[in-house]
């Protein structure tokens, strides 16, 4: 019993295990002050690499850059939204990056599916396009190794 507790302690400081998500560019978006704000990241070897935001109403504020850049860089270091706040200055804008990131995990999510067998319907809400991903398709959209 005494070995059992010890185990459950030492488990219980472990970070929590990072997602796990299928290759590709996904997009989502929510809205924001001014017009939607479209956010994008890239995913490669299963960790985001990128993430990109853009504010449909043109101009980006200042309150927006520094939501963008603090989120962006926070989002990618963590590999997910768990734990991440809002930008003290930046609530609304640091919202909306927060609930279309939200949208973008659930796309990315990895099903397990070994590659080629991928088939699975994708629906960009940034422009209401849907997308289906066939075996074909996804050699083609996913770039060989070291690019």
């Amino acid at each position: 019993m005494k070995k059992l507790m010890i185990l459950l302690l030492m488990f219980s400081f472990l970070p929590a295990a990072a997602l796990a998500l299928e290759d590709g560019v996904y997009r989502d978006k929510a809205a924001g002050y001014g017009g939607d704000v479209i956010v994008t990241v890239i995913v490669r070897e299963g960790k985001m690499t990128e993430l990109t935001t853009e504010n449909t109403g043109g101009e980006k504020s200042e309150y927006y850059l520094k939501a963008e850049e603090a989120l962006a860089k926070t989002i990618i270091e963590k590999q997910g939204i768990d734990g991440v706040d809002a930008v003290a200055g930046a609530t609304g804008t640091s919202e909306s990056i927060l609930t279309a990131m939200k949208g973008i995990l659930e796309q990315a999510e990895y099903t397990g599916a070994p590659l080629g067998t991928v088939n699975r319907m994708v629906e960009n809400t940034a422009d209401g396009v849907e997308i289906t991903i066939t075996d074909e398709d996804y050699d083609a959209l996913v770039p060989p190794e070291g690019r």
